[in-house]
């Protein structure tokens, strides 16, 4: 089990309030991007509440996470884009 498997497993499902607080202000649903997504407890509160969520973590298994939570979760249209960018420094000599 890695570090990242205990985290997503000790961590509620439940959304942030900062999220819940935040999404009060708004009339209507929008665009969201979750940045650090894990396991999507704010992408799946946004997406229930009709907003479109680009979700984005580095984790594969919080991304195998979220897929999971939102096929049995209902209201979610989902399509996804699986994109892997390795990052790297320019080399110096």
């Amino acid at each position: 089990m890695t570090e990242w498997s205990r985290y997503y497993d000790a961590v509620s499902d439940d959304p942030r309030e900062t999220l819940l607080d935040a999404l009060d202000r708004f009339d209507a649903p929008g665009v969201a991007a979750d940045l650090g997504c894990g396991t999507g407890r704010d992408t799946v509160e946004l997406l229930r509440r009709g907003w479109q969520v680009v979700a984005i973590d580095s984790e594969e298994e919080a991304i195998r996470r979220l897929r999971a939570t939102t096929a049995t979760t209902s209201g979610c249209r989902r399509r996804w884009l699986d994109t892997r960018t390795r990052f790297c420094r320019k080399a110096t000599s």
